[in-house]
């Protein structure tokens, strides 16, 4: 009914079965197939893990809601309490005991209990409770304060490396997989949630490009103020660009969208708290202001730059600014700045409500832009605006960032935060599709507060970039994510 363990027994060849809903261990032939009850409900109550103790001729079984060890019989099916609050005694009694592993070379049973949180080593022949690790054991100084990330949390898993003499131990709050010294109790962090490592970890990145002749994604981060290169190959971060890289003039403060000029190794950046468009040197991360409410005096002013796009054959940058709602040009020379198209250009048709992101779109003389959920056409040349999809057509939510689908003509993928999925929408015939979202055959890491992706169109996949901390990346074929860097 709800098989949660399994024991194999080599030497009468069985198979034992732990079922939590049947409140049962069931044996299965391993020739025939054949099964019978060895335990039942009269000894056990919502069971959650077992071992073979083929040297005592038992199962162990962990009781979770009874905080007990029980021992069943493999002869009889007949039960006994191991170790529990009473038994031998109440000293290092458990309190939510999850996983268990059998150290028969030192007779004993070692539980991870999350609760305390601790492993608990269990004497095979009295029962008897000793903490071999916690936060206090060996050396709370050690672990806990010179360590903190060493600090148990949530233990829920463990097996034994006898060949090394350690404990694995898998713990949910910490993301980790920690190694618990036998002998002395002291843990280290193996393995954790920081890919590649916790070097210039990201904190809330927003928009992503990638530097294809260098090899590396280009983020930026509007919590640490910071243009960061993320390795293809390896998702190792380095800063490129923030307030000491290389010193603190013209700082980066809330970083919003970005748009990269491969040919003269630079990037340009829209910054929604400066109000500025900062151009930087990959080179060196020096930064320049480019474009700003003092830089040209007489320009529009910028009010909220949330994106920016590089127009190559025109050398302007275009920024869609959502406060001015209006997309702008901006010279690369100069930094003079022009209205291409606002809520008073041409006519106030198809006006601009609240421009999220935009996408060049050279092949149709156009600009496109996320609005409230419809797609808005702007001409590269007259700034006239345009529905190139609806919201009745798109079905979005809570769109975030745009790019172009390279596997489909007049189709672009949208990412949605509200919906948490990327999403096809084929500008050309109106039709839709989920490319993936959280209820997706094959997901398994669903978006949390996704805001900008982009498309590697070289390996068929997508980087997304979530403002919880990290990149995922989306194969395209298979519809699988996985954590790139965090």
């Amino acid at each position: 009914e709800s098989p949660v363990a399994l024991a194999l027994d080599n030497q009468s060849e069985l198979l034992y079965v732990l079922d939590r809903g049947l409140d049962a261990v069931l044996s299965v032939d391993l020739n025939t197939g054949e099964r019978r009850v060895l335990s039942d409900s009269n000894t056990l109550f919502y069971p959650r893990d077992m071992v073979l103790d083929s040297a005592s001729n038992r199962l162990l079984v962990l009781e979770p809601d009874l905080k007990a060890v029980v021992s069943i019989d493999l002869d009889t099916g007949a039960g006994a309490t191991l170790s529990n609050s009473s038994q031998p005694d109440a000293k290092d009694a458990f309190l939510a005991p999850v996983a268990l592993t059998l150290d028969e070379l030192n007779n004993q049973l070692l539980v991870a209990d999350a609760g305390l949180p601790a492993v608990v080593a269990v004497d095979l022949e009295t029962g008897r409770r000793t903490i071999l690790s916690d936060n206090d054991t060996p050396d709370n100084a050690r672990n806990a304060l010179q360590k903190p990330g060493n600090a148990l949390q949530k233990p829920v898993g463990l097996a034994l490396d006898r060949r090394n003499n350690r404990l694995l131990l898998t713990d949910l709050d910490l993301d980790a997989l920690l190694t618990v010294d036998m002998e002395s109790g002291s843990r280290t962090i193996l393995s954790n949630g920081r890919l590649p490592d916790a070097n210039n970890g990201l904190r809330s990145p927003n928009d992503v490009l990638i530097d294809r002749a260098n090899r590396r994604l280009l983020v930026a981060d509007s919590v640490l103020d910071a243009v960061v290169a993320v390795d293809l190959e390896t998702g190792a971060r380095t800063i490129i660009s923030d307030s000491n890289t290389p010193d603190n003039t013209n700082a980066l403060a809330s970083p919003a969208s970005m748009a990269l000029d491969s040919v003269n190794n630079r990037l340009w950046v829209a910054d929604t708290a400066l109000d500025a468009v900062v151009e930087v040197d990959l080179s060196t991360g020096g930064r320049t202001i480019l474009s700003s409410d003092d830089t040209p005096v007489d320009a529009p002013p910028l009010g909220f730059p949330i994106s920016i796009v590089y127009d190559e054959p025109r050398s302007r940058l275009l920024v869609l600014d959502a406060l001015a709602k209006a997309v702008m040009s901006v010279d690369i020379n100069t930094g003079d700045r022009a209205i291409l198209s606002d809520n008073n250009t041409a006519d106030a048709a198809n006006a601009f409500g609240f421009p999220r992101s935009m996408v060049l779109d050279e092949a149709n003389n156009r600009v496109l832009v996320i609005d409230e959920g419809a797609i808005i056409a702007v001409d590269l040349n007259s700034g006239a605006r345009s529905i190139a999809a609806d919201s009745a057509v798109t079905g979005l939510d809570s769109p975030r960032d745009m790019v172009l689908d390279g596997t489909a003509a007049d189709q672009v993928l949208v990412l949605d935060a509200g919906l948490q999925a990327v999403v096809a929408i084929n500008l050309r015939n109106g039709t839709r599709r989920i490319v993936s979202d959280p209820d997706n055959p094959g997901v398994n890491n669903a978006l949390s507060n996704p805001q900008a992706m982009v498309l590697d169109g070289v390996n068929n996949q997508l980087f997304v970039t979530d403002e919880d901390g990290f990149i995922l990346a989306l194969d395209r074929i298979n519809g699988q994510w996985v954590y790139f860097s965090r």
